[in-house]
This record gives structure tokens, sequence and C-alpha cells, in this order.
């Protein structure tokens, strides 16, 4: 039976991806395969069909079973590399005091957006098992909502944005590693923004995390302070 257009399959969990290998092993032991992987090495199950598939000793109805066992194995073992992937990045921002910016040099990534999109995609990823149909709507949804929040706000965020910028040597000088943003590279993309350019997606993230952590800090000047207040109004209005 077809699967229904705009569904995802549905990702395997690890018991299925080992009954999966299970049934390889058992095949190819009935087809008197000699030192054959262990089940619950599920890449070296895969590595072995990969390189044993010789139709003079394998028979196509085993290849083709073996085919579908793989698929399933792959799936989970793709989800776990993207679940994990997920968390080291999230580590390093969260635990690692590491910003976009950092990131995209691990990565090997042009720049911080490049960064930023990777973390959205992988969050999307670690969704298994979501019908692929109501995550893209979903998704749609949320972005549509967002993009209609950015501009009817564009010229007050961007009238935020260059306001701290332009009191960049009285911001603490552990703004950015306390916010995990590069203060510099941020302040850089604001003030070569083209008059009238609405600010980039994330450049309003970091604007938020910056808001968010001056709106915990006391000692700021009172001119600062106020803008910080209002910034951080405004970012809640506007639901960013």
């Amino acid at each position: 039976m077809s699967r229904p257009t705009g569904e995802a399959r549905r990702r395997p969990s690890r018991p299925e991806a080992v009954d999966a290998a299970e049934a390889i092993v058992a095949r190819r032991a009935r087809n008197s395969e000699e030192r054959l992987p262990d089940p619950d090495d599920l890449l070296g199950v895969v590595r072995y069909v990969a390189n044993h598939h010789d139709p003079r000793l394998v028979d196509a109805e085993v290849i083709r079973a073996d085919v579908a066992g793989v698929a399933t194995i792959v799936a989970f073992l793709a989800g776990e590399v993207d679940r994990l992937h997920l968390a080291v990045l999230e580590a390093g921002l969260e635990d690692g005091g590491m910003n976009y910016s950092g990131l995209a040099a691990a990565e090997g990534l042009p720049g911080r957006q490049h960064a930023h999109d990777l973390v959205l995609r992988l969050t999307a990823a670690a969704a298994g098992g979501v019908k692929r149909g109501q995550l893209v709507r979903a998704g749609r949804r949320s972005a549509a909502a967002e993009r209609t929040e950015l501009e009817r706000h564009a010229v007050r965020l961007r009238a935020l944005a260059e306001a701290l910028v332009r009191r960049r040597d009285r911001l603490p000088d552990d703004l950015g590693d306390a916010a995990g943003v590069d203060v510099d590279d941020w302040c850089g993309e604001v003030a070569g923004l083209e008059r009238g350019t609405a600010l980039p997606h994330l450049v309003v993230v970091e604007l938020r995390l910056v808001v968010g952590e001056l709106s915990a800090r006391e000692g700021l000047d009172a001119e600062l302070g106020a803008i910080v207040v209002d910034g951080a109004q405004l970012l809640a209005v506007a639901d960013l």
C-alpha cells in the first residue's frame, strides 16, 4: 500500500531497528554465510549488507528483504545522529559559552545565520514521527505569524537595535558571554544594514538575548536602562 502524500515515514525505534538487524542476520545465516555481524551492531549490519550482495551467492529475494531492513536501521541511525548533534550544539550554546558565530566556526559554516539554520533544521528533525504535512503546515503557520510580527514592529525593532549599537561602549564587557551572542558581530551587522531594511531573523533572535540579559543587570545608567525596559516591553508585545 502506498504511503499517503504529505506523510513522512515514522522514525523507527531502537527495538524496531534491532529487530530488522536480527532478521537480516537470520536470513544470511540460513544462506550459510559466515562471520556475520552482531545484530546489536546496527552500523555493522548495514555495512555487511552493503558489502555482501553478490547475486551468485545471495538470492535476489534475500537482497530485497535486506534493503527494506536496512532502510529501517538507517532511518533510526539518522535520527539518532540528528538528536545527538542537536544535543551537542545546544550544550555548546547553553553550557559552553558559545554563540552562533562560534558554532559556525566549529561546523565550518559561512556565518552565524547558517549555524542558526542548522539548529532549526536539527530541531525539526528531532520531531521524528510527526507527519511531514503536519510539521510543514505548523512550521508555515509559525513562520507566517513571526513574519507578521517582524513586519509590524520592524521600525521599532531596528530603532531598538540601533540604540544599543550606538551605546556599545556602555554595554557590559561580559554581555556577549552571558547572552551567548557575539556582540561585535551583532553590532557590525546592525550598523551595516541599508537604510529602511528590516532586521534579519537571527539579528532579532540575538536582540532578544541581549535585551533579556541586560534586563537582568543592575547598575545600568538611566538612559541605557530606559532603553532596555522599553525594548523588553516591545519584544513581549511582539511575542518575539
